[in-house]
């Protein structure tokens, strides 16, 4: 944005120098104070992702690991499947039972953890315990913040409960209204760009727009499918899962990648495969 200008154009580099660029961080970070925007566009590209965005901010997860760090008597010790299990796999009771239960344990814990860091030398003289502490205190400010943001319970949407041995997640299901609270409301108007923005009437209901002030314009695609055809080779897996397989997997891909140059000779074209670090090896 450019607080001081009234049209928008080519900036100079002074003028550049003023742009503001927000990252979107999750919970209370992403909010954006209106007071310091005086006229501004807010331009998200790839906007076909803004749903898994809205789910990913108001999703409100724990893990076994927060809930090992804390310092518990053995006969006090719950997972979270017992948790989930004893509140009758009720949302709210769930909720209300950590609160109630550990949130008063995890600030004195955390409090004390602080205190430790800060006053003493653990860093230097005992490393590997600075290095646990340091774990610990990160996954003891996690599990706090999941629980101030409770609130997200009562606001316009749906979750659904998923859990198992290591992670409890009130999952959200209706992520409009977070998308609007946490990247709409901080802007006069939005531009969403997308390659791949499916039904008209689809887009409006996820994200909950206003077909009044809403336009949706669809550029015709220009591609020659025909003189430039897609074609994508499944014999090469070099997914994550096969990390293990992978150099077997690049010897794959190498002769592969002969082919279609011997196949294709006399014709250009772009081998797109899944990372830099692939064309490297």
């Amino acid at each position: 944005h450019w607080d001081e200008y009234e049209t928008f154009g080519s900036p100079t580099q002074a003028e550049a120098d003023k742009l503001t660029i927000f990252k979107i961080n999750k919970y209370d970070g992403g909010l954006i104070d209106r007071r310091f925007i005086k006229r501004n566009i807010t331009i998200i590209d790839e906007c076909h992702k803004l749903e898994e965005i809205g789910r990913w901010i108001g999703t409100l997860e724990f893990t076994q690991h927060q809930f090992n760090s804390l310092n518990l008597k053995t006969e006090s010790k719950e997972t979270l499947k017992e948790i989930c299990i004893k509140n009758d796999k009720d949302i709210y009771a769930i909720a209300y039972y950590i609160k109630d239960k550990y949130e008063e344990l995890a600030r004195t814990q955390l409090a004390e953890t602080n205190r430790i860091l800060k006053t003493s030398d653990i860093n230097q003289t005992n490393p590997s315990m600075f290095k646990n502490m340091i774990q610990k205190r990160t996954r003891l400010m996690e599990f706090i913040d999941t629980i101030e943001h409770f609130h997200y319970l009562d606001w316009d949407t749906e979750y659904l409960l998923e859990y198992n041995h290591l992670k409890l997640s009130f999952t959200c299901i209706k992520p409009a209204p977070f998308i609007h609270a946490y990247m709409f409301s901080a802007s006069d108007k939005i531009l969403m760009m997308s390659g791949t923005i499916g039904e008209t009437e689809d887009l409006y209901k996820s994200l909950n727009l206003n077909k009044e002030n809403t336009e949706i314009i669809r550029i015709p695609e220009i591609f020659n499918y025909e003189k430039s055809p897609i074609i994508v080779i499944e014999s090469v897996n070099l997914k994550y899962a096969n990390i293990e397989n992978i150099n077997k997997e690049i010897r794959n891909l190498k002769e592969e990648i002969v082919e279609i140059v011997k196949t294709h000779k006399n014709q250009r074209g772009v081998i797109h495969t899944s990372s830099f670090d692939t064309i490297i090896r």
